[in-house]
């Protein structure tokens, strides 16, 4: 009788364990977290392609009057079907204000302590970068101390921005108009 109870408890057991006709059990690996949770590192991230990556022009208005200065920055989206990674710091971030064929001014000809920062970009997830102060002047490397820069010509005139995050270069620029 004992013999025939064991026997009974072992099939049972074995029909739980193997479930004939159904699946296989999956038994999660706990013995790293009593809660079940994965504990793996997550995959390494991958690097954006520069063809996933949108980068756009943004300005704070349209149009400003005379005693008004542009506010300047970017949005920077990934277009792929992933997360990727990319260095969107002041090291790799460039506004390019122009008219016509001439450069008036560039983000970078008096930057101070340009610092990187890599961000996980997720698919269709535009970033906005924080905005930078055209104070309508020219610029350049050597006037970067210079109080008196040249104002740019104003009165109805148009300039367009440009961006760029390294190597990768908006689209299309934004037309602004200062009056």
């Amino acid at each position: 009788m004992v013999g025939v109870a064991l026997l009974a408890v072992l099939v049972i057991i074995f029909l739980i364990v193997f479930r004939p006709g159904g699946e296989t059990p999956i038994v999660p690996d706990n013995t790293d977290d009593p809660n079940g949770t994965s504990t793996e590192a997550p995959p390494e991230e991958v690097a954006c392609a520069p063809a996933d990556i949108l980068i756009e022009a943004v300005s704070d208005r349209s149009s400003y009057s005379s005693s008004q200065q542009p506010e300047l920055s970017m949005t920077i989206t990934n277009r792929g079907f992933l997360p990727c990674t990319l260095n969107v710091g002041s090291t790799q971030q460039k506004l390019v204000v122009t008219s016509g064929s001439e450069t008036y001014w560039t983000s970078t000809d008096c930057q101070v302590d340009p610092v990187d920062d890599v961000r996980i970009l997720q698919p269709s997830v535009p970033l906005q970068t924080s905005a930078t102060t055209w104070d309508r002047t020219r610029s350049s490397a050597s006037t970067c101390g210079d109080t008196n820069k040249p104002k740019v010509p104003a009165g109805g005139a148009s300039y367009h921005l440009t961006v760029y995050v390294g190597d990768i270069k908006s689209e299309a620029t934004k037309q602004m108009v200062l009056n």
